[in-house]
């Protein structure tokens, strides 16, 4: 009876902490919540048989994703939410039950009799499992969902500026490590010492890392070099309803973007380098549309100056296949399409649909609303704009890391990212995007522009990762900007994929090391026995 009592509080320990790493997290964003919310998750799970650590893992995890994305409802309904949160629940599960027994198996290696070597051992583990996790997730199935990244708990604290130092993953194990460490002291203190003594070694253990993570505040922020001279660059937003399925009139969606662009060459004396819509501002197939493609050079010649637009368009291969790429189109004062960028990651069960027959037979109302099956795209990740060079990324490329050093490694001076949220309502998606924004740009050094069709909309400092929110959600404006060129590389950009590899390296050395010593160990057992 009473260990079923401790169970249960287990569940509600696991339950109580997925909702804390929410609050943790952008749009809420109660940063110091993080770290206990991964300590209570950790402590509900440890030392217990994988199976049951499997609940808490679901337990956890379903508290956090149903919780964190539930603005999905707004957009394809409950079985797209459940669906996607299943998939992302079930990592967690995954991660619990190897975390666990890794737990329970590490202390039969003779080397780790030592209890500093053995709370070593159980920490880098642990702490590599759960950046083993992000990172499957962010990968499978289906190129995964690279959402709440744990590191996004870092962005409104003072720890931001770590991300420049350690990237995205590394900023993830550390906030983990941190959170594993005193759980692992705790345990291990426990076993071989009295309790009173056990609590004092856990929380001189936490206390000593608190110290030391509070040590990197000395570390100054990352400022590289600018070069050449800002780009300054006109921002449009329509606030207008540009959702996949929002009713509409054809045009509703560039004439909003038209009026507010020449409300604000209206309002401003200052020569124009660039002026950038959002993604699928300009609608469908531009290129042949010729009234649309029209008023956009209309409009860059009134500024002396190319436009950026965002457009679906028809494409057709070699073969006579036709297919659609998700766009964005730098159209010049003559007219022509003088760069082009197609989105590299459409989204799953939004712009295309794998598996369309499978999912057909489980759900086919909801596999009519997806038309359209977006390609990845193949172009590059940069523009030439000028004499400057910009990256690209729309939407959902921003999550990715690999887009990101794709860009550097193209001369990316500056980042642009286009991005369309208003099937999301007021809930948090937008915020939530944003955060991996604001996490990227710190993580490469470059000031990104953010441009959405309901906000909000501005520019993001590399060194400190804040936006300057120039047009507000759901406001309709246009606004100036001044994007810094920047050259150069970040700790981050440079060693980041190593830090990365590191962890991974140690979370399934641990889980390896873990399964040897408890095939070793069942088979000494069965030879000694009667």
């Amino acid at each position: 009876m009473v260990k079923k009592r401790l169970f249960l509080l287990r569940i509600a320990a696991a339950s109580g902490a997925g909702l804390m790493l929410d609050a943790a997290m952008p749009d809420i964003g109660i940063w110091y919540l993080g770290i206990p919310a991964l300590t209570i998750f950790t402590l509900s799970f440890w030392g217990l048989k994988p199976v049951a650590a499997a609940l808490i893992g679901g337990v956890f995890g379903a508290s956090f994703w149903l919780a964190h994305i539930e603005w999905l409802t707004f957009y394809l309904g409950i079985v797209p939410w459940l669906a996607l949160s299943s998939v992302m629940i079930t990592w967690t599960v995954l991660f619990a039950a190897a975390a666990t027994f890794t737990v329970n198996s590490l202390p039969k290696i003779s080397l780790l009799h030592n209890r500093h070597a053995l709370i070593s051992a159980q920490t880098l583990s642990v702490t590599g499992l759960w950046v083993v996790r992000e990172t499957l997730a962010s990968s499978i199935p289906y190129g995964g969902f690279a959402w709440a990244r744990t590191s996004a708990v870092l962005l409104e604290s003072p720890f931001a500026k770590l991300v420049s130092y350690l990237g995205i993953t590394g900023c993830t194990a550390l906030v983990t490590l941190v959170a594993v460490l005193p759980v692992a002291a705790w345990h291990c203190h426990r076993k071989g010492a009295a309790k009173r003594r056990s609590s004092s070694a856990a929380a001189l253990t936490a206390l000593t890392a608190t110290a030391v993570v509070y040590a990197t505040l000395l570390l100054p922020k990352i400022t590289l070099p600018h070069v050449g001279e800002p780009v300054r660059t006109g921002i449009v937003q329509g606030n207008v309803a540009a959702g996949i399925f929002d009713n509409r009139k054809n045009g509703d969606i560039i004439k909003a973007h038209l009026q507010e662009a020449n409300t604000l060459l209206d309002n401003t004396q200052q020569q124009l380098d660039m002026i950038i819509f959002p993604e699928n501002a300009a609608e469908y197939a531009l290129i042949d549309n010729y009234r649309n493609r029209a008023r956009i050079t209309e409009l860059a010649k009134r500024a002396k100056a190319p436009v950026l637009a965002g457009a679906v368009l028809p494409n057709t291969a070699a073969n006579g296949t036709d297919f659609y790429t998700n766009s964005a189109l730098l159209i010049a004062e003559s007219g022509q399409v003088v760069e082009r960028y197609d989105k590299k990651y459409p989204v799953p069960f939004a712009e295309y649909m794998p598996h369309r027959d499978f999912f057909t037979k489980i759900a086919p109302e909801l596999v009519k609303l997806i038309n359209l099956e977006y390609t990845p795209g193949v172009t590059d990740s940069v523009m030439q704009i000028g004499s400057s060079t910009a990256g690209i990324a729309i939407c959902y490329d921003m999550i990715y890391d690999n887009h990101q050093r794709l860009m550097l490694a193209s001369g990316a001076e500056y980042v642009i990212t286009q991005t369309n949220n208003a099937d999301f309502g007021s809930a948090d998606q937008a915020a939530q995007q944003l955060a991996l924004a604001r996490l990227q740009s710190l993580s490469t050094g470059r000031y990104t522009v953010a441009v959405s069709t309901r906000g909000p909309s501005g520019v993001i400092a590399p060194d400190t990762g804040k936006l300057t929110e120039l047009i507000f959600w759901h406001e309709s404006g246009g606004a100036v900007v001044e994007l810094q060129r920047t050259t150069g590389i970040t700790p981050a950009a440079q060693l980041g994929h190593i830090i990365a590899g590191f962890w991974i390296c140690s979370g399934l050395l641990g889980l390896f090391l873990a399964g040897c010593a408890s095939f070793v160990h069942s088979r000494k057992n069965k030879s000694t026995a009667p």
